[in-house]
């Protein structure tokens, strides 16, 4: 860490509010179902996306928390 270090991450509700635009304007969704982690970071992409969907008329129908399943792992 240092004066030369960032981040090159947006925040959870910056990326939250592309993706939800992104199945909007690009996908042309008009219903989703979000599955997300539910962890800090999980539900403020999950709260920021299903605002931005709901700002553009798609109707999520579902909104489901993954939790377990496998490790992941870098070899």
């Amino acid at each position: 860490m240092g004066p030369w270090t960032f981040t090159l991450a947006a925040s959870d509700s910056v990326e939250g509010a592309v993706l939800g635009q992104f199945a909007a304007e690009y996908l042309r969704a008009r219903r989703v179902a979000l599955f997300y982690v539910p962890d800090e970071y999980g539900m403020g992409l999950r709260a920021a996306a299903m605002r931005k969907l709901r700002e553009n008329g798609v109707r999520v129908v579902d909104n489901v928390p993954v939790v377990g399943g496998p490790t992941w792992r870098s070899s």
